[in-house]
């Protein structure tokens, strides 16, 4: 769960006198009457007014501020009241101890790898219930007038002027927000007295300007090594033994000094890196007062500090012990008093504590906590809270509050973290100060782009439909709302494509453009038919298909991505999970028509709508004979509606959400039915010729095992049937037993050698005889080739990511059979162990030469086959090479970066060797960590994309397998690209295009439907 979704109380702004108001989530109750030695005489109260006119300009409303102590009793028995002082302290902290951090465990983490993900869809991005784009758009049509006129894509260009507070060398390795710097000292002076409230605030002012030389600095300053950022990122709660003595023993086994594992204390504390320094920026008036544009590193308050989760009473007593402690020895009793009531005023104003939220998970080990990274950054991080203008205008800016409130958390934290951070409130931008060719800090709000997109021409209408359940808007940019842009994506990458004859497969998106098309004035003339050839690159792969190259998505090119209707589809076959298996009499209807009626398209005006169970929807329990009859009969429907293949002729759509999952069942039926050919044929059909992705589950496979034999009977393509077009194929009683009780596939013969078979004995006069069997037995090459591969690997391909490499698990990497069928020549084998490469009949009949890199952590294997007479198998051995990286682990101590460059290189040269030709599998156990950071990288360089954006090619050509490179990895994928944007060395540009903690931000987000855990 991410900060953002803790159920916790809002505490809004309370009026003069009654007491405030809880939410409807608020179960604690208010306490009005206060204890006599909190309450402040109203004498007090009105000498204290006039201190605190600057905060009430933040103000929309007055506040009923907590009544504190006097000085007598300050100085008194309150220190010693343990009522008040607090109840909590680690290391000398104090905790607020009202706060409750509400946590879940995410070990189960690890362990999510494979998922049906259209049913996650259905909750996320397809439901009816969600929230509309447009109408979180708020109804403020005042242009920000800090923000008008500036481009919302990011200028990466160096900063050129004469004001030296625009000069900041790159090479200095000192942060300009550090208190130690020249820069700090002489650019960023405090706010006024009335915001700081007391001198060890310290919140301090910067300009747009400045902020832009900041900026320019940050993004091109290296993020501090892996080493040091590691295990503390991974996330070590005090209370967690088992994730910090997981790391404890990780370091005794790369300890080789005994002494030093024998001293190695289980409790030991894992500080923060003393290097880290981040820069994030706070929107402080975001719910009430949102603009056209954010600063970048934008995040929200209840992402880094803990909401009000109990009374106002509680909220006095605990600020007031939490002054106490800090600054009870440094300032007088009677400022003690105002900064109390001051930092209660802001807790009631913004519904927050000064306290820095601790995600860290308090049991289980887990590698990819992706969702405390905010959290996580927010304890060594520079903040800057910038307000709307359109709130400081009317008077009830946060800004104040909230920066208060943060630079208070970081005095805490500043008690056992020696390292200075700071708070800056951003001043508004004047004319004069504006910077020419100054880097760009601020980017569109979602919202602001929502509306621009929607009110495209003629698109708005389908945009809306499918794409307005997203409850995340629109964004242009590659740091923010990767949700839509994988929805936008899935679309494009899964667009329909031809199978059989005119039969299509297709996504939702397909079939909306498709039935608005025939409702216009445009078609038919608005159908460009596509080309009766199959591309020899199936378009799903092809990277100029895909939207991610586009920095900026703009209504022009928006539409542009979006596919467009290809053909006359008038019948639709609609596969999803709640459908039940069409009408037989609607079958048997459409059936007799359509053997009698033309098949022009232009000639028909009648379109037809079928529903289909979808995969993994159907068991052995639903092979009923009227069923078993809807699939056949659903077949040859298609078969005979699309059967013309001339320019104008009828065609049908089978298409399903995400255009692959629920889909893939029918597809294999259809196949097999029209072909005459098996299920392993039909998938080899679909996945090489037809270049169309597809993703079955393992009980898919079992159910198509038993449709194959119907399917072939039954197929135009049988020399033994005839088919009669207008009548419904009628399945008998024997038929039906010969599914439900024949084997699911004949297995062949096997050849047993002599010696093997019973009441054989050796004696010397057959030895020779004898050999020469073994001989022939290990020559043979057809039981590891000609093996049913289907089931090994329970129906899945590895992904086809670009159109030479693959990415898969360890069980495609073991059926050598599937390789050959799929002209894999070079294998990737990323810390495992391939069974065929060692067994001994493979070593019989293939000359391997094995080269050792890297002191024995890469293995390169060199394969070409001996005497091919000898070979009995129709399928040839099409693997050449293996590289296998040893020492690699997916458990978050093991760096991959020291084996990637060598991987990187080897693809490359199989790469440039074979112009493209050679196909490439990278892979690991599962498919989603290791050998998935090993293809990011690949795609970054090979297409030259950011992090983002290939994270998000690779993601959504992996199909229903979420990539789930733990955090160390991704880690060192941000290192990596830094290293490699450094050597471009453009005048300018920077090295890191999205921070490390807004990128995981957006990865916990895509993640978050498939995580029921949290």
């Amino acid at each position: 769960m991410t900060a953002t979704e803790h159920s916790a109380m809002s505490v809004s702004p309370a009026p003069t006198s009654p007491p405030i108001t809880a939410s409807t989530n608020d179960s604690v109750p208010r306490v009005v009457s206060l204890n006599k030695l909190t309450m402040l005489h109203e004498e007090s109260l009105r000498d204290r007014s006039n201190d605190r006119s600057g905060l009430a300009d933040h103000c929309s409303e007055p506040y009923s501020l907590a009544p504190s102590i006097d000085e007598k009793v300050l100085s008194g028995s309150l220190k010693s009241d343990p009522g008040l002082l607090g109840h909590d302290f680690e290391d000398g902290i104090p905790r607020l101890s009202g706060v409750k951090s509400k946590r879940s465990s995410s070990a189960s983490n690890d362990s999510v790898h494979e998922r049906d993900r259209f049913r996650a869809r259905f909750h996320t991005m397809n439901t009816a219930a969600a929230d509309n784009p447009i109408d979180e758009e708020k109804s403020t049509e005042s242009e920000c007038e800090v923000c008008y006129g500036i481009s919302s894509k990011t200028k990466k260009l160096n900063v050129e002027a004469d004001s030296p507070s625009s000069i900041y060398s790159y090479s200095e390795s000192l942060s300009p927000l550090d208190p130690a710097s020249e820069y700090f000292s002489t650019f960023l002076p405090p706010v006024s007295d009335s915001v700081n409230a007391a001198r060890e605030i310290d919140v301090r002012t910067i300009s747009p300007t400045r902020l832009s030389t900041v900026f320019q600095w940050y993004f091109n300053k290296p993020l501090p090594p892996t080493n040091e950022m590691f295990p503390w990122l991974h996330g070590l709660h005090p209370e967690n033994f088992t994730q910090r003595s997981f790391f404890v023993f990780q370091q005794m086994a790369h300890t080789q000094d005994a002494e030093a594992t024998s001293n190695i204390d289980f409790n030991m504390h894992f500080a923060r890196p003393e290097n880290a320094r981040f820069l994030i920026s706070i929107d402080a008036d975001m719910d009430t007062c949102p603009e056209k544009h954010v600063i970048h590193n934008s995040i929200g308050l209840d992402e880094v500090l803990k909401k009000i989760e109990f009374s106002r009473r509680e909220v006095e007593k605990t600020i007031l012990s939490f002054v106490l402690q800090i600054f009870g020895d440094s300032f007088s009793a009677k400022t003690l008093e105002s900064l109390a009531t001051t930092i209660t005023s802001d807790c009631f104003i913004t519904g927050f504590m000064p306290e820095f939220l601790n995600l860290d998970p308090d049991r289980g080990i887990s590698l990819r906590n992706f969702h405390i990274q905010v959290a996580k950054s927010a304890r060594c991080a520079d903040f800057v809270v910038y307000a709307s203008p359109k709130a400081q205008a009317e008077g009830r800016s946060k800004a104040a509050s909230v920066a208060r409130l943060l630079r208070l958390a970081q005095v805490v934290d500043e008690r056992t973290n020696p390292k200075k951070y700071s708070v800056f409130l951003l001043q508004p931008q004047e004319a004069s100060e504006a910077v020419e060719n100054a880097f760009d800090i601020y980017t569109p709000r979602p919202t602001a782009k929502a509306r621009e997109i929607l009110s495209y021409d003629k698109w708005t209408e389908l945009f809306h439909h499918c794409f307005n359940h997203m409850k995340n808007h629109y964004f242009p940019l590659w740091d923010s709302n990767l949700q839509l842009k994988e929805k936008l994506e899935t679309t494009v990458m899964s667009a329909a494509s031809r199978l059989h004859q005119n039969v299509w497969s297709g996504n939702a998106w397909d079939h909306e453009a498709m039935v608005h098309l025939l409702r216009s004035e445009d078609y038919p003339e608005a159908i460009k038919e596509d080309s009766k050839d199959y591309p020899s690159v199936p378009p799903y792969c092809e990277p100029s298909r895909s939207t991610v190259f586009h920095d900026e998505l703009t209504p022009q090119n928006f539409g542009e991505s979006l596919p467009k209707p290809r053909a006359h589809w008038k019948l639709f076959v609609h596969c999803h999970n709640d459908a039940k298996f069409p009408d037989i009499d609607l079958l048997s209807q459409l059936l007799f028509k359509y053997t009698i009626t033309t098949h022009n398209a232009a000639e028909v005006d009648d379109i037809h709508h079928l529903d289909f169970p979808s995969s993994g929807s159907i068991g052995i329990g639903d092979c009923k004979q009227e069923n078993l009859m809807c699939i056949v009969n659903t077949c040859k429907l298609l078969y005979l509606y699309s059967s013309s293949t001339t320019p104008g002729s009828l065609s049908s759509l089978i298409y399903c959400s995400d255009g692959y999952t629920e889909s893939s069942l029918l597809i294999f039926c259809y196949i097999m039915y029209a072909e005459n050919v098996s299920l392993s044929d039909a998938m080899i059909q679909v996945h090489s010729n037809y270049g169309r992705p597809f993703y079955i589950f393992s009980s898919d496979v079992v159910i198509l095992r038993k449709l194959e034999i119907l399917m072939r009977k039954f197929s135009p393509k049988n020399p033994m049937k005839k088919v009669q077009w207008n009548e419904s194929e009628v399945i008998t009683s024997k038929e039906l037993n010969e599914v439900l009780l024949g084997p699911i596939r004949a297995q062949p013969a096997r050849h047993i050698p002599s010696k093997f078979r019973l009441g054989y004995i050796r004696n010397d006069s057959d030895s020779d005889s004898s050999d020469t069997e073994d001989d022939e037995e290990l020559n043979d090459t057809s039981s590891y080739l000609d093996k049913d591969w289907v089931e090994d690997v329970e129906g899945s391909f590895p992904s086809r990511i670009l159109p030479y490499l693959y990415l898969g698990s360890l069980k495609h990497a073991n059926s050598l059979a599937l390789l050959s069928r799929l002209g894999i020549k070079c294998v990737i084998s990323v810390g495992e162990n391939l069974d065929w490469l060692h067994g001994h009949k493979f070593q019989h009949n293939n000359d391997i030469v094995i080269d050792e890199l890297d002191n024995g952590n890469i293995e390169q294997y060199t394969i070409e086959p001996k005497e091919a007479g000898l070979n009995r198998s129709k399928v040839r051995c099409s693997v050449q090479s293996v590289m296998k990286v040893n020492n690699l682990q997916d458990d978050g101590i093991d760096e991959l970066s020291n084996a990637l460059p060598s991987m990187l290189k080897a693809i490359d040269e199989e790469f440039k060797r074979s112009h493209g030709d050679t196909k490439i599998l990278v892979h690991c156990r599962v498919g989603v960590s290791r050998s998935a950071t090993v293809v990011i990288a690949e795609v970054m360089r090979r297409l030259r994309l950011s992090l983002a954006q290939a994270y998000l090619y690779v993601r959504v050509r992996r199909l229903n397998i979420v990539i789930q490179p733990n955090l160390r990895f991704m880690y060192e994928l941000f290192k990596w690209e830094e290293e490699e944007e450094a050597k471009k060395a453009e005048r300018g540009a920077v090295i890191r295009k999205i921070d490390w903690f807004m990128m995981c931000r957006e990865i916990e987000k895509l993640n978050l439907p498939y995580l029921n855990s949290r």
